[in-house]
């Protein structure tokens, strides 16, 4: 049974609460991030397929994607894992606050988001490439590059 010695026990056990549904949010945010991208990437990929490009391998942006999602996952797990320890501390009075799995998700996150701008840079590039490709493609089937027609085969 816990001791019930702290008046504030019932304002730390909710704040200790509100703590974990931020872990929480910010999983499922991360999550549903990740399978954005990923859906993007396959629609990317049919896109191109449709303009007559073969892309066999999924590419860098589903690897993002499958990450991201991953990486909410485990910030759930952290968030409750966080939780329950907070919770057994708060009811013993022996409350201490989160130090590493706090650094360990800033560093990680960090990196997450270094790698995905480094990756939107290149692609930058990479896509300026694709348009021109299309561009003249389109203006080689219909003669004005902006007004496209579809293609008969």
């Amino acid at each position: 049974m816990p001791d019930n010695s702290n008046p504030n026990r019932a304002r730390d056990h909710l704040a200790n609460e509100r703590t974990f549904l931020a872990w929480f949010r910010t999983g499922v945010a991360t999550i549903v991030f990740g399978f954005a991208i990923g859906r993007f990437s396959i629609a990317l990929r049919e896109f191109m397929k449709m303009q007559g490009y073969n892309s066999g391998t999924p590419g860098f942006t589903t690897w993002l994607g499958i990450v991201s999602a991953v990486g909410g996952v485990l910030l759930i797990l952290a968030g409750l894992g966080r939780y329950r320890k907070a919770m057994v501390q708060i009811d013993s009075n022996t409350f201490e606050p989160a130090g590493f799995v706090i650094d360990l998700v800033s560093y990680l996150l960090s990196l997450f988001g270094l790698v995905l701008a480094g990756y939107l840079l290149t692609s930058r590039y990479l896509t300026s490439d694709c348009l021109t490709i299309s561009v003249d493609q389109a203006e080689s089937l219909s003669g004005d590059p902006w007004r496209m027609k579809t293609r008969k085969n």
